[in-house]
């Protein structure tokens, strides 16, 4: 099945709902060159199948039109008809939309990529995961990022890759949440040549039970963290790592008032935290 150059503008409320109730044999399913904005209820619901391919798509501003009905996402993977696996998403947008950005929390559902794509979250999250196997490669994230899946092996866990993270406005409007990214006992999910840029927001709320071993952690590696704020209280934390493994990763505070108001990392130099070295704390003068 292939679905090329469709406009699905205000078109009832999902723009595209895809399903297939046996998952063994591959469904090859492209969905290529199209738009689905301003939907109702969603872009896209992908509520059963095996091989989902999306290039060069669209799934914005749903539920800004007149129409609104929850949960009102860009894309809800939301295995309901059977499970759901080896979705590929290319070159794709999640922007302005009512409810998540991108969703995957319901139903059987595993093994899904996502690269160079947009994920702005203005209204609610960028991105909700808590299913296996979710890695994101290339993309650009422009408000909080939220769970993650609690991985017992590394093909499991959540994973960014050369991803970057910003607090950016859209359209004069402010992304949501308090973080760049907020996620709790979540073992194993990992951050690779990524970058965050805090501009009012905080960088990020990572916490991991004590008992976690090094591979559990939560997994920063060759990563800068820039931090711009001036608009925090003094003596004020940027960011809250509990559980950390980190490697080759550089925290640069580029405003000259940080020192001075004494901003720092909660939690940083502690014993359930690994520091694998190679990591530098920057204060710019």
């Amino acid at each position: 099945i292939i679905v090329d150059g469709v406009k699905a503008n205000y078109f009832s409320l999902d723009g595209i709902c895809i399903a297939n109730q046996k998952s063994i044999k591959l469904d090859r399913i492209q969905v290529l060159n199209s738009d689905f904005e301003y939907n109702g209820r969603q872009g896209l619901s992908w509520i059963g199948g095996n091989d989902l391919k999306v290039k060069n798509c669209k799934f914005n501003h749903t539920g800004q039109a007149k129409i609104f009905s929850p949960p009102g996402a860009g894309v809800d993977v939301e295995a309901e008809l059977g499970p759901i696996k080896n979705g590929r998403f290319e070159n794709c947008e999640f922007i302005n939309n009512k409810g998540v950005g991108m969703v995957a929390d319901n139903g059987e559902s595993r093994d899904c990529s996502f690269r160079n794509c947009i994920f702005w979250g203005i209204n609610t999250w960028s991105i909700w995961v808590t299913k296996p196997g979710f890695t994101f490669d290339s993309c650009g994230i422009y408000g909080s990022v939220v769970h993650g899946f609690n991985a017992n092996t590394d093909n499991e866990a959540t994973r960014f890759i050369n991803c970057h993270f910003e607090d950016k406005a859209y359209n004069k409007k402010e992304p949501y949440g308090k973080f760049l990214l907020e996620s709790n006992n979540k073992k194993r999910m990992s951050f690779e040549k990524c970058t965050f840029i805090s501009n009012k927001k905080k960088l990020l709320w990572v916490q991991l039970g004590n008992s976690a071993s090094p591979e559990e952690k939560y997994q920063f590696r060759e990563s800068t963290f820039i931090i711009k704020n001036e608009n925090l209280r003094q003596r004020d934390w940027v960011a809250v790592l509990r559980g950390i493994r980190i490697k080759d990763c550089k925290f640069i505070f580029t405003s000259k008032l940080a020192k001075e108001h004494g901003y720092y990392l909660n939690s940083y130099i502690k014993d359930f935290n690994i520091n694998e070295g190679g990591n530098k704390i920057i204060f710019v003068d």
